[in-house]
C-alpha cells in the first residue's frame, strides 16, 4: 500500500502497450527514481523489469539501514534467501556458457551480498572458480557450508540436485538461527516452512526424483509429510485436483 494503491492497480490495468505501463509507473513517486536509474543501462523493452528489480533491492537495503537488534538479524535471515538465489542463477549461467554480463543482468542484488561481489562470483569460468571466489568473499558459517557443496559438485552436477542442497543448506542455517523460538523467530520460520513446502510440492509435481532418485530427496524442515508428498508422486497426472487435497491434517510443527 506504501507503493500502489488500489486505485493505481485500477489504473495499470487501463495501459495498453509495454510504453504507456512503464510511463505511468515511473510517473508515480515510488518509482521514479528507480526508473530514471533504469534508463541508464537498459533498453526501452526491459525497462520497466529492471525498475522494478531496483526499487525491490533499494526497499530491502533502506529496510535493513533502520533495523537494528533482532529485527536486523531477522530481515538478514529473510534476505539471505536472495544470495541462494543469486547463487543459482550465477550457477546456471556458468553451466550454460553464459558471458558475465548476462549472468549479472539476471542477478537481483537484494541479499547480504553487495552487487559488486555478485559480479565478481558471476565472471568465475567454471564451478570450481566459484567456490575459490565465494571462499575469498563469504567468512560466515552459510558461505563456508555453501562453497564446500559446491566443490563437491564441480563436475558437471545434475542441475536440480545441486540446486535443492543450497537451497536446503539456506534453511538449515536459518532454522538453526531461530532456535530461540520467541514470537518474532516463530512468525519467520512459518513463512521459511511455507517456501520448503513449496518447494517440495514442485518437485513431487515435476516427478524430478524419477530422474535422480538417489541424489534428490525432499528437503527437510516444512510442514508436509513426505507420505503426503510420495502420495503426489504416485498420482497419475490425469488424476482430479481434488485428490491433491488431504483429507485431514498433514503436518505438525518444525
Amino acid at each position: 500500500s506504501f507503493l500502489l494503491k488500489k486505485e493505481d492497480y485500477l489504473e495499470a490495468l487501463r495501459q495498453k502497450t509495454p510504453d504507456e505501463f512503464n510511463s505511468f509507473l515511473s510517473s508515480r513517486a515510488s518509482y521514479a527514481q528507480d526508473f530514471q536509474q533504469a534508463l541508464i543501462t537498459q533498453s526501452v523493452s526491459f525497462l520497466g523489469d529492471e525498475a522494478l528489480k531496483l526499487n525491490l533491492c533499494r526497499m530491502f537495503k533502506k529496510i535493513l539501514r533502520f533495523s537494528e537488534g533482532e529485527p536486523k538479524k531477522l530481515m538478514l535471515i529473510l534476505l539471505s534467501w536472495w544470495d541462494i538465489y543469486n547463487l543459482k542463477t550465477i550457477i546456471r549461467g556458468i553451466l550454460g556458457f553464459l558471458d558475465k554480463i548476462e549472468i549479472t543482468q539476471a542477478l537481483i542484488p537484494a541479499g547480504r551480498w553487495e552487487l559488486e561481489s555478485l559480479k565478481q562470483l558471476a565472471g568465475s569460468k567454471d564451478l570450481k572458480a566459484l567456490a575459490g571466489s565465494l571462499a575469498i568473499m563469504g567468512e560466515d558459517d552459510l558461505a563456508k557450508e555453501l562453497v564446500c557443496l559446491i566443490r563437491g559438485y564441480s563436475e558437471n552436477p545434475p542441475l536440480e540436485i545441486l540446486e535443492n542442497n543450497l537451497q536446503e543448506i539456506y534453511f538449515k542455517k536459518a532454522q538453526e538461527s531461530l532456535s530461540q523460538r520467541n514470537r518474532n523467530a516463530r512468525l519467520i520460520w512459518d513463512y521459511l516452512a511455507l517456501k520448503i513446502d513449496f518447494s517440495n510440492i514442485s518437485l513431487a509435481l515435476k516427478n524430478i526424483q524419477s530422474l535422480h532418485p538417489e541424489g534428490l530427496k525432499f528437503m527437510p524442515f516444512g510442514l508436509l509429510r513426505d507420505a503426503f508428498l510420495k502420495d503426489l508422486i504416485s498420482l497419475n497426472r490425469n488424476s482430479s485436483p481434488s485428490r491433491l487435497l488431504p483429507r485431514r491434517p498433514i503436518a505438525t510443527g518444525p
